[in-house]
């Protein structure tokens, strides 16, 4: 879907990173370029077929990606990837909710769309700053 949507909205190249194979035949029928992680390092790949760093990436994951074995659940590495990949001063989309642990994720969805205290959303730029917004506290810029 989020590939889908990059298209419609006028991306003139869509990497779809996946390991399975369905996923992958889809997301290049639709005209995406896909790159299996389990054959090598996605950034590697992504960087060598576009000739350099994107300027948009989308996690579409969060916290449920798992390592280039596909065994072993690691739900940093699309974020570690998306900050490699995009270029300085790039976009990049971060919809998920990476939360210490799956059963709290209901609630700290519902509390950050309460507006509650202490519920925070952070945009990472690739080029090494942070914004933090924090429900109930004022915006700072690290």
């Amino acid at each position: 879907m989020a590939a889908y949507s990059a298209q419609l909205r006028g991306a003139s190249r869509v990497f779809v990173v996946d390991r399975v194979p369905e996923r992958l035949a889809v997301a290049e029928k639709i005209g995406c370029t896909p790159i299996d992680f389990t054959k090598g390092d996605a950034v590697d790949q992504i960087i060598r077929l576009n000739g350099g760093e994107v300027d948009r990436s989308v996690d579409a994951v969060g916290y449920q990606a798992v390592d280039t074995s596909g065994s072993k659940e690691k739900p940093n590495i699309v974020l570690e990837n998306m900050i490699r990949v995009t270029r300085a001063c790039g976009g990049m989309g971060i919809p998920g909710l990476y939360v210490p642990r799956l059963d709290h994720a209901e609630v700290a969805y519902e509390k950050f769309d309460k507006r509650e205290d202490g519920y925070t959303k952070v945009l990472i730029h690739p080029n090494g700053g942070f914004e933090s917004t924090t429900v109930g506290q004022v915006t700072s810029k690290l």
